[in-house]
């Protein structure tokens, strides 16, 4: 019998490796399907927190936390592109934890403004072939210094967010810790949260689109009321203001009359800003950005009056009075220019093409209104 004895030790070792792959199969199975299990959970989970608002804030960030826990990021930042597709502005970014650190946000609303894709390789790549790309090291990347050194950001994660016809932003999670990657599972879970989350970011842009269009229509509505119903110069110049600032929603405001004859800016009337910085334009008016709107009658938007080059005579009036981006509507009666409504914002401003079209409709009321006051 004892001629049997390797046969039967061989059989039972291989009767041991069958039952151990067996096991190894079946757990891997089991860790697979729960692990699908705990994705259907999850996306389900996002599913109904995203699809139970129409506010396109609350939305992106309920996206940006919820994405941030499920793939063990540090933190999630979502970017929309404009309509063009040429710009890229970043306006969600949410820990993981949930934690608000009111510093961070406010460096990150100071770096909230448009960039444009050109200038960044990585983001190209992503919008173009609609597939996740891991950067290894930020510092090394394309990515704008404001939106990586005043974080920490050591390494993250670009997903497109590809929405019915074409991808309408980037979903971006990061670490700062050196070292770390993402795993495959969590490349696929951010992929599949951003497919669900594209379709409630087009859902809650168009709804958003459709109140500010009847925004619109109301403020530019009890705009003329305000403003036709006046022919006392100084009350019209006062309503015309009021109005703008409503319409707008805008922190302060002034009128300025251009006298032709003597190429000279007298100030009809304004509002939350100091007698200094009044005086200060009116003196310099021929340094300062506005001036061009003598020669394009053509309103002029500018994003940062405390730091844009085009905007350094204003600079440090800007930082003194407290406000950042600015419009100035020209004011036209036929073809002459008879002053420009200036509106300023204390934050940094995008304006969009509906609040161009709006600023353009209340310059031409207020004008009429100014020449029939002067009559």
């Amino acid at each position: 019998m004892d001629w049997l004895l390797p046969s039967l030790i061989s059989a039972a070792v291989s009767m041991a490796m069958l039952v151990a792959a067996y096991l190894y199969g079946w757990r891997r199975l089991y860790a697979a399907r729960q692990r699908r299990a705990q994705e259907s959970r999850i996306l389900l989970d996002i599913a109904n927190a995203v699809n139970s608002t129409l506010d396109l804030t609350e939305v992106l960030k309920r996206v940006a936390q919820r994405t941030a826990q499920v793939c063990e990021a540090h933190r999630c930042t979502i970017w929309l592109l404009a309509e063009d597709g040429e710009m890229v502005t970043p306006l969600m970014s949410q820990f993981s934890d949930g934690h608000i650190d009111r510093e961070m946000w406010r460096l990150f609303k100071d770096a909230g403004y448009p960039v444009p894709v050109s200038q960044m390789p990585e983001v190209q790549q992503v919008i173009r072939e609609r597939s996740p790309l891991f950067i290894p090291d930020a510092s090394a990347s394309s990515l704008p210094r404001h939106w990586i050194e005043p974080f920490g950001v050591k390494s993250g994660l670009l997903v497109p967010l590809t929405g019915k016809e074409r991808v309408i932003g980037l979903m971006g999670l990061d670490h700062v810790e050196e070292g770390r990657e993402f795993t495959a599972e969590q490349v696929d879970l951010a992929m599949a949260i951003a497919a669900q989350a594209a379709v409630a970011i087009e859902n809650a842009r168009l709804y958003e689109t459709t109140r500010r269009q009847l925004a619109r229509v109301e403020a530019l509505a009890q705009a003329s009321a305000r403003i036709v119903t006046e022919l006392d110069l100084e009350k019209t110049l006062a309503g015309v203001v009021q109005a703008g600032l409503e319409a707008l929603r805008a922190d302060r405001a002034a009128v300025y009359l251009y006298d032709e004859a003597h190429d000279r800016l007298d100030v009809g009337y304004a509002y939350g800003l100091s007698p200094e910085y009044v005086q200060y334009i009116q003196d310099q008016f021929h340094d300062v950005p506005g001036y061009r709107i003598l020669q394009t009658l053509a309103p002029m938007w500018v994003r940062d009056a405390q730091s844009d080059p085009e905007a350094r005579a204003l600079w440090e009036m800007a930082r003194r009075e407290g406000f950042h981006s600015y419009v100035v509507l020209p004011l036209q009666h036929v073809d002459r220019l008879i002053g420009a409504m200036v509106y300023y914002y204390d934050g940094i401003r995008t304006f969009t093409e509906g609040d161009q079209q709006l600023c353009q409709a209340l310059a031409n009321q207020a004008a009429v209104a100014i020449e029939n006051a002067r009559l």
